[in-house]
């Protein structure tokens, strides 16, 4: 990352963290991007994987900041369905990257092969969420209220 923008970066994540419901963090995740897209070449680099997860772990924790008051106290059982649930998104990041990798390093003359594999990976992953999510919805119904 070039000198200059790690403190704009800095700034932005701090400002992200202060003020999670603006779009101050959409900016940090632009300048991440623009700063990645100017400097990388190779697009199958095995960086492309810890830059999304930091990426996907920025954008999930200030997402959830954003719908939680200031003074919230966030529930364990919160933290493990979020961290559940955006296992799956982590998982799905690093196949894909894996299929594109061998895809890229096989030369096929289309890539009828790697949409159709990244569609089913993908419905697989929402059927999977979707299924959970249900079960979970569920358990909490069946649960006594606390009052």
């Amino acid at each position: 990352m070039d000198r200059r923008t790690l403190p704009l970066l800095v700034a932005l994540a701090l400002a992200s963290v202060v003020n999670p419901d603006t779009h101050v963090a959409t900016g940090t995740v632009v300048l991440v991007l623009w700063q990645w897209f100017v400097t990388t070449d190779d697009t199958t680099t095995p960086w492309t994987v810890p830059v999304a997860a930091c990426l996907f772990v920025f954008h999930a924790l200030v997402a959830l900041m954003a719908v939680t008051p200031i003074g919230a106290t966030i529930r364990v059982s919160v933290l493990v369905d979020w961290t559940f649930r955006s296992s799956y998104v982590l998982l799905a990041t690093v196949g894909m990257w894996a299929l594109v990798a061998v895809m890229t390093a096989w030369r096929p003359d289309g890539s009828g092969t790697l949409t159709l594999v990244g569609f089913l990976t993908l419905a697989g992953l929402i059927l999977a969420s979707r299924v959970n999510t249900e079960k979970a919805l569920v358990t909490a119904s069946k649960r006594k209220p606390t009052s």
